[in-house]
């Protein structure tokens, strides 16, 4: 096996790739993981610090525009291996590091592996830029991992079957690395979770889903005692949201059951995950996570990439009105995901088993040995 060059920067890439790396090592292969530096913390964040102890950082000023960023990442990339031996590079998912990853294996000739792939809503623009990118670096790739069955359906409905292979998320590893694990519903608090972040979301779109969580807040704070925890997330859009929300509750003295907390580290929230009634997100890394913890999911969007949560019954899609999110929301909290499942939440196996990287070091020894 040729040398694995792992490129990435941003919190989930590090969770998601990391038992790619163990494994790996677990089997005598020279890897070299390169930060781009897309998030300021990383890895003293995810738990998964001991699968990272050489990482080369680049640095990439963060530009403020994904694209700016990719071409400015790609560029310190050939700066760095400017004299090093090929590699077969390793990226994951769809942000800017993953695409100046796979565009600078382009440019080098260098085998690229996609892990994650063909994750589609099926239009181009949503979400932005991330469903352009991951088709980009699906039609590139020598190698395509694909987390679910539809994920890898998509591949083939795209003439990419060959080269194509189906493996599960690992994300799943990393809940079983960190010992998460699925929490009997009748004794988790009464506590729901809420995260934001995509950047369609900014802006009106946000204050909509925020009203809908507010509107449940105020039907339930005094009678059942249900209290929302927001990790807000530090980008700026985000944290203006929830300063106004803030605001407001000191102003009117209600929804005081809605809790504004500082982001949490990965281990910490995950776990807390696991022990909510319900979350609220945009987040398709916590749709994941919350249908293998069988916590309630309501999603947020207009569009997901993640319709096996959907199609499990484990999650709604709510939309991004106020209305859409209180329905929503309720019906998590009830219990009744589907008008015909009635039933307390039970983890899911749909986004795999635990093992996928595993089957993912098996198809690239195939591939690439």
């Amino acid at each position: 096996m040729k040398p694995l060059l792992v490129i990435l920067g941003t919190r989930p890439e590090c969770v998601k790739i990391a038992p790619v790396i163990r494994e790996a090592r677990r089997r005598g292969w020279v890897v070299d993981i390169v930060n781009t530096g897309q998030h300021g913390r990383l890895f003293a964040d995810t738990g998964f610090e001991l699968e990272f102890p050489d990482v080369t950082a680049l640095g990439t000023p963060n530009l403020g525009d994904p694209h700016a960023f990719a071409e400015a990442a790609r560029e310190r990339l050939h700066q760095w291996v400017y004299d090093k031996e090929p590699h077969v590079v390793l990226v994951q998912g769809d942000v800017s590091s993953a695409y100046a990853g796979g565009w600078f294996a382009r440019d080098s000739g260098w085998p690229l592996v996609h892990l994650e792939a063909g994750l589609r809503t099926g239009d181009r623009n949503v979400p932005y830029p991330e469903e352009m990118y991951r088709k980009y670096l699906d039609d590139i790739a020598d190698l395509r991992l694909a987390p679910t069955p539809l994920a890898f359906k998509a591949l083939i409905d795209e003439g990419l079957e060959a080269g194509s292979a189906l493996v599960g998320n690992t994300v799943v590893d990393a809940l079983r690395a960190l010992d998460v694990r699925y929490v009997p519903v009748p004794i988790r608090p009464r506590m729901a979770l809420v995260t934001l972040h995509r950047r369609e979301s900014w802006g009106g779109p946000m204050e909509r889903i925020v009203e809908g969580i507010k509107a449940v807040a105020l039907e339930t704070e005094n009678r059942h005692g249900l209290i929302f925890r927001w990790p807000a997330h530090p980008s700026p859009a985000v944290q203006e949201a929830a300063t106004a929300l803030k605001t407001w509750t000191r102003k009117w003295k209600r929804a005081g059951n809605i809790w504004v907390e500082e982001p949490m580290i990965y281990p910490r929230f995950v776990r807390t995950l696991a022990y909510a009634r319900a979350v609220v997100t945009d987040s398709g890394g916590v749709v994941e996570e919350a249908a293998t913890l069988g916590v309630p999911c309501v999603i947020a969007r207009d569009k997901t990439e993640r319709m096996e949560a959907v199609h499990a019954g484990v999650a709604v899609l709510a939309g991004r009105t106020s209305e859409g999110v209180a329905i929503a929301l309720r019906r998590c909290l009830d219990g009744s995901l589907t008008q015909t499942q009635r039933t307390l939440s039970k983890p899911s196996s749909v986004f795999g088993d635990g093992y996928a990287a595993v089957a993912a070091c098996d198809a690239m020894e195939k591939a690439f040995n």
